[in-house]
């Protein structure tokens, strides 16, 4: 069962910066980040819509330009800064999952970036649109996608589509739709998610155990060494 560090495996530095995305690499197959686009349409890593939460700015990432956004400094620890994704690609942290925060027309503009940077066929593409998926693969067969779902509803679109891979949230897994998501072809990744164990990006050794027992193909987490030591 792959490993992929969520949000680049926040467990020790903070999330979604070069730091915890090489802290992470020694026990995670893929380091997931977010991307959105600044006012002047550089690519950033950016889970939310705006930078409060994490950079203690309230506007938009669409409101700021490349140099403000880059002068944004982590409100748990200002000595990290913020990336973009040329930043990530250039840094040597192993294969990525972008998480497509903007799609639709964005989509061609990321797929550009990879392939600058020769990451085409080492990288995956979150997407949480059918249409998305079907784009990623007309501009690049080779590149893995993965199907964000925002519902369940979304399900069967996705597995009609070219998608590699369906993301489940913990909450909805069954062993019934596994097996049906494995017939159609496709691989499950499951986003933990146990509010015992602390919400998003977590949840128990016993839980991964059983999904690597049902075949589950790979598990989003935000602590890729208490992950890996749990399966060990």
């Amino acid at each position: 069962m792959k490993i992929i560090a969520h949000r680049s495996g926040p467990a020790v530095y903070p999330g979604q910066t070069i730091l915890s995305a090489r802290q992470a690499r020694a026990y995670a197959e893929l380091i997931e980040i977010d991307t959105r686009f600044t006012a002047d349409d550089t690519i950033v890593i950016s889970h939310d819509r705006t930078a409060e939460r994490v950079f203690g700015d309230p506007r938009a990432i669409a409101e700021l330009t490349a140099v403000e956004f880059l002068a944004l400094r982590h409100c748990a620890d200002p000595a990290f800064c913020s990336h973009t994704l040329a930043d990530f690609l250039c840094a040597d942290v192993g294969p990525i999952l972008i998480h497509v925060k903007e799609g639709g027309v964005r989509i061609d503009a990321l797929m550009s970036a990879l392939r600058a940077h020769d990451a085409l066929k080492t990288s995956v593409m979150g997407v949480q649109q059918a249409a998305d998926a079907v784009r990623v693969k007309e501009l690049s067969p080779e590149t893995e996608v993965l199907a964000f779902m925002p519902r369940l509803e979304y399900l069967p679109e996705f597995l009609a589509g070219p998608a590699d891979n369906i993301r489940l949230w913990e909450g909805w897994v069954t062993e019934e739709l596994v097996a049906a998501i494995h017939a159609a072809g496709k691989r499950v990744w499951i986003m933990s998610r146990n509010d015992a164990c602390g919400g998003g990006g977590y949840t128990t050794a016993e839980n991964l155990r059983l999904w690597r027992k049902m075949g589950i193909d790979g598990v989003l987490v935000n602590d890729p060494a208490a992950a890996r030591a749990a399966l060990s």
